[in-house]
């Protein structure tokens, strides 16, 4: 049985150093600002992204992992591996076809190659803490079938709420009319987002900002599984401090102790802007 390479793109918000240790082939998105291209991670780090977001006079964008880059990569692998990969929200980016196209690419080539290509419903963290998961299954020699198996029990029973500190960039990506925008600010209305179907959506509106930590601990304590031993995946947009408030206050409501902070990429961070903030568990079954 060949070994399994686990492959993904930077997304999930994986670092660099989480991806050579446990051994992730990393693809990366494109980042756009203007007539300068970079490529997530690699050229650019999370915190040089969000000083680049907060100084630029317009708005960039985001380009997906194209078909010649997923196809060189699986290419890279088909000789000697079975290679599963577990690309970014199939309803947030075009991601997942660009994945099945070049699969279609490499077997048209090396038609014994065993290429799996995970149908994910998730972003950011919310399915890059499995894929960690998955490539520590992989360096233990569990099968492909095994890791797909855990990744469609576990990603699937992912809970994600995040808010903004600021509408700008929601409005800037188009995720709100500028009217929405001047209302909110006007009544200090800030929105607590959830990831349901691979979309982000709108779960709650809280007036005034302090409220809004308290409101997500909540959330939490309400929906997350009752486990005190999981682990709480608490992310930021540069923006440590707030991340650290939100974990006092988890653990002021509930029996979660352990968690773990990490930084929002520019993936999401292009549309939540600095400052935003979430956090990441298991739902109750």
């Amino acid at each position: 049985m060949k070994p399994v390479k686990i492959i993904t793109d930077t997304a999930s918000d994986i670092s660099l150093q989480e991806a050579e240790k446990y051994g992730i082939h990393l693809l990366p998105t494109h980042l756009i600002f203007g007539d300068e291209e970079y490529l997530d991670r690699f050229e650019i780090s999370p915190q040089e992204f969000y000083e680049k977001l907060e100084s630029c006079k317009f708005y960039p964008k985001t380009a997906q992992v194209t078909i010649q880059e997923h196809t060189d990569a699986f290419m890279k692998y088909a000789d000697d591996y079975t290679i599963v990969h577990i690309p970014v929200s199939v309803s947030a980016s075009g991601t997942y076809q660009s994945a099945r196209l070049a699969r279609t690419n490499v077997l048209d080539e090396k038609e014994d190659a065993q290429i799996y290509i995970f149908e994910n419903y998730q972003i950011s963290y919310g399915y890059g803490l499995w894929v960690i998961e998955a490539a520590k299954m992989s360096q233990e020699g569990k099968s492909a079938e095994e890791i797909l198996e855990m990744l469609d029990k576990k990603i699937n029973n992912v809970g994600v709420l995040f808010s903004v500190s600021t509408l700008d960039y929601l409005q800037k990506g188009g995720r709100i009319s500028p009217t929405s925008k001047l209302i909110a600010n006007v009544l200090d209305i800030s929105p607590i987002l959830a990831v349901e179907g691979g979309l982000v959506v709108s779960k709650e509106k809280v007036r005034g900002s302090k409220k809004l930590i308290s409101k997500i601990a909540q959330m939490v304590k309400e929906d997350a599984l009752d486990d005190p031993n999981q682990k709480i995946y608490v992310l930021h947009g540069n923006a440590p401090e707030t991340a650290q408030k939100l974990i006092d206050k988890i653990k002021e409501c509930t029996d979660f102790i352990n968690f773990e902070i990490a930084c929002i990429g520019p993936c999401i961070g292009i549309h939540a802007g600095p400052g935003a903030f979430g956090v990441i568990y298991q739902k109750k079954n």
